[in-house]
């Protein structure tokens, strides 16, 4: 059981190093209007994935119930089984600007020389790499 618990915290941890590893190394730059990729691939993963879930009584991607104690217990209390998808999907989307929203000033500093974005609450704006 222990070992399952240890793969698991590992396979996340990293599902999350990667891409941050990428940023840090300049190979991806995340830009917001890469966004509707995003949201193209969850639009043919979801429908085949939501009956599958249907099918055999699953519930990968929480498609069909939220994980108790987790924000998707929060969507799931707001709007309702009925619409819970809809909130599941406006979640996420707000996740994903917020997340790109540093970002989102990319050409101008570009333009400027900085291979970074702007986080100003991160450190002074004189430090540029």
């Amino acid at each position: 059981q222990s070992f399952r618990f240890l793969f698991k915290e590992i396979q996340h941890g990293l599902l999350i190093l990667f891409p941050i590893l990428q940023l840090v190394e300049h190979t991806i730059r995340p830009r917001l209007g890469a966004l509707w990729k995003v949201w193209l691939f969850l639009a043919v993963l979801v429908p085949p994935m939501w009956f599958f879930n249907h099918t055999f009584g699953t519930n990968y991607l929480f498609l069909n119930a939220a994980s108790p104690h987790s924000p998707l217990a929060w969507i799931l209390t707001l709007t309702g089984e009925a619409w819970y998808l809809l909130g599941y999907a406006l979640f996420g989307l707000a996740v994903m600007v917020v997340m790109l929203l540093p970002w989102a000033d990319e050409n101008n500093d570009a333009k400027n020389g900085s291979l970074m974005p702007r986080l100003s609450f991160c450190y002074p704006k004189f430090y540029q790499i």
